[in-house]
């Protein structure tokens, strides 16, 4: 049996351009952007979340993505957040509702139209 993987090490996503998302990444978002490790041909950033690695790459004339992806990342105060994203102009795909568990979450969308989830967990 194969060991079972305890983390999420990085989220690949494509995007359509490059400077849009990185604003959007690094300044609305606030991940920290790092230099890429190793080399790809596809033009992209890297940041970092926490310690896991978000690779933005831009994506390929041919290529077409559904918005059923996802990734998501946990912050402290998910209404707070989504009304930050909504004054700067984020589309936001899915405000704050709580689930089953007590977690709360939300749902915007990046510039290329990449679906993000914000969740809140209960403490």
């Amino acid at each position: 049996m194969s060991e079972n993987l305890g983390f999420l090490d990085h989220a690949t996503i494509a995007v359509n351009e490059l400077e849009a998302s990185r604003h959007f990444y690094g300044e609305l978002l606030g991940l920290v952007e790092i230099p890429r490790r190793f080399y790809i041909s596809a033009p992209g950033t890297w940041f970092l979340a926490g310690d896991r690695e978000i690779h933005l790459l831009v994506r390929p004339n041919d290529d077409k993505l559904t918005g059923s992806y996802h990734i998501a990342f946990r912050c402290n105060d998910v209404a707070k957040k989504v009304s930050d994203l909504e004054s700067a102009g984020v589309k936001i795909s899915g405000y704050p509702s709580v689930r089953t568990d007590g977690t709360i979450q939300a749902y915007i969308e990046d510039p290329s139209g990449n679906r993000i989830e914000l969740q809140q967990r209960p403490s």
